[in-house]
């Protein structure tokens, strides 16, 4: 962890949660100073250097601060993060803030010791936002665009295969914005399949299954028990449910998830048995995908789909500069492709 000071703002009211957040980010990160606002506006512009910001999504709804976040984090380049109170119940308005670029939103469950998020979560959470601190994520006004004006890449022709492929695509922290983004460039023409992992709240899965599902040509679907793959659709598929791949009938493929799991209960490495399982069954065939992340999970699964000759990409480090995968798989040498955010969608369409 870096030993320089950081800044942390709170927009939110005076509240026990507020208490919370500071004796959390005091506990667990190198926090100089905390500061709590009602209002973006009272944010002195010396403020924004070194620091990071915490929003009450209840902001959004109540005044028009979700529009004074995107022309702070267009003008400063800071990290906004919002969070949400578990009886929330607007998560589109959170997806508006992560597609105007928020880079990621947090149940405040996070911050309390009481149940509703899992150890590893809070694991994840804080990885990523020691990332944060240790090199601020950039804003970058290409991402943005792609979220905001989503649309089909018709212009490009996608051919038909009799063995159709699956792509795997493993997601972290700060992966629900690049999702946004990259779903709705692929035309109905695509034939493929997409399994999207994220490990995090389902009433935000949910919400970004609504949104892909207004903004994309494939179907989509969040997936809460066994479902057979078809063509051209998107699987959400909340990774705590230990999901993998089956053919036991030898004429479908099926998603199998564990219903009964506990949501506490979360595996570390959820990632790479859903890879082993995708590389079994789809062979060459099998394209994995990681979006940057702060952990080891899908590094094998990685492995194991270039062992079975099919194609793995990561992101780059251009858009997710603390990016510990990336560096994991270079030394592994198992990312055969490594693709910048923007550009993920036209490079699995021209494999």
């Amino acid at each position: 962890m870096t030993t320089q000071k950081y800044t942390l703002i709170i927009v939110d009211e005076h509240t026990p949660l507020t208490t919370q957040i500071n004796d959390y980010f005091r506990t667990y990160f190198p926090v100089q100073s905390v500061l709590t606002v009602s209002s973006l506006n009272e944010i002195g512009v010396d403020s924004f250097q070194n620091s990071l910001v915490l929003i009450n999504a209840n902001r959004f709804i109540e005044t028009n601060e979700i529009v004074s976040m995107a022309q702070l984090i267009k003008k400063h380049s800071i990290s906004v993060i919002p969070y949400f109170e578990p009886d929330f119940d607007d998560m589109g308005t959170v997806l508006d803030s992560i597609e105007l670029g928020a880079v990621d939103a947090v149940s405040s469950c996070i911050f309390s010791s009481g149940p509703g998020c899992s150890d590893s979560e809070r694991v994840a959470f804080n990885g990523f936002i020691n990332s944060l601190f240790e090199n601020q994520l950039n804003f970058d006004i290409d991402l943005l665009r792609l979220r905001l004006y989503p649309f089909a890449n018709e212009d490009i022709t996608v051919q038909t295969k009799k063995n159709r492929s699956l792509v795997v695509i493993g997601s972290d922290f700060g992966g629900i914005s690049t999702i946004l983004g990259l779903i709705p460039q692929f035309p109905a023409s695509y034939k493929n399949s997409f399994c999207v992992l994220m490990n995090g709240n389902n009433r935000l899965m949910e919400a970004l299954v609504d949104r892909l599902q207004v903004n994309s040509s494939l179907k989509v679907r969040l997936v809460r028990r066994a479902m057979v793959i078809e063509s051209s659709t998107v699987y959400v598929i909340a990774a705590n449910r230990t999901p993998v791949l089956d053919s036991w009938d030898g004429k479908n493929i099926s998603i199998l998830v564990n219903d009964a799991l506990p949501f506490e209960i979360s595996l570390k490495h959820w990632i790479d048995p859903f890879m082993f399982s995708a590389a079994e069954i789809y062979g060459k065939n099998t394209v994995g995908i990681l979006l940057g992340g702060l952990q080891e999970d899908g590094i094998l699964g990685l492995e194991k789909i270039k062992e079975h000759k099919g194609t793995t990409i990561i992101q780059s480090n251009k858009s997710y500069p603390s990016n510990m995968r990336l560096k994991i798989a270079r030394k592994k040498n198992c990312a055969q492709k490594i693709v910048y955010a923007g550009d993920m969608a036209k490079e699995i369409m021209q494999l």
